[in-house]
């Protein structure tokens, strides 16, 4: 948890310079592709689109509460997803009503990860993303996926802010 906000669990496999190896378990997600537009471009809109749902916009009205990280997937398209809190599964999440919202589960996963604070945007996160791409490089690791940005603070949090860029990754490196 960070503060009062659930975050999952997670292990750090490895730590190398700067980046962390980290195994996640399965998750549940709330989600939404936002096209090709980037990380500033869409965030704003992705973000709008999946509070929604945990705010009411689901097939019972349940207000569902926030989690962190929100992740946004920097792929060919943009996806940004919530991950539900620890004690929802598919079976017993209510269906959104927004129909560019959808649940699914993401399966367990290693992810190579890069901190950085303050606020984010499409520069300094791809200035984080040639630096993890560096150091995974030089260590023979394999990507398995396209890069991932993790935001854990809501807008409002000016100070002690973080901010990661992931990547999924083969594991143990060959």
């Amino acid at each position: 948890m960070t503060g009062q906000t659930e975050t999952p669990d997670y292990k750090v496999l490895k730590t190398i310079d700067n980046v962390e190896i980290r195994s996640y378990p399965g998750l549940v997600l709330d989600s939404t592709n936002m096209g090709t537009g980037g990380y500033s471009n869409s965030s704003g809109s992705g973000f709008r689109t999946i509070a929604g749902y945990i705010f009411g916009g689901n097939e019972s009205s349940e207000k569902i509460s926030m989690t962190s990280p929100v992740m946004v997937e920097m792929t060919d398209t943009v996806k940004m997803s919530f991950i539900m809190p620890s004690e929802y599964t598919l079976d017993n999440l209510p269906d959104p009503d927004d129909p560019d919202v959808y649940l699914h589960e993401a399966g367990a996963m290693t992810v190579a990860v890069i901190r950085y604070g303050g606020f984010s945007n499409d520069s300094r996160f791809e200035e984080h993303r040639q630096m993890l791409e560096a150091v995974l490089k030089k260590n023979n690791i394999s990507t398995k996926s396209g890069y991932m940005f993790f935001g854990y603070n809501p807008p409002y949090e000016l100070i002690n802010r973080r901010n990661e860029v992931a990547v999924q990754v083969d594991w143990p490196a060959k």
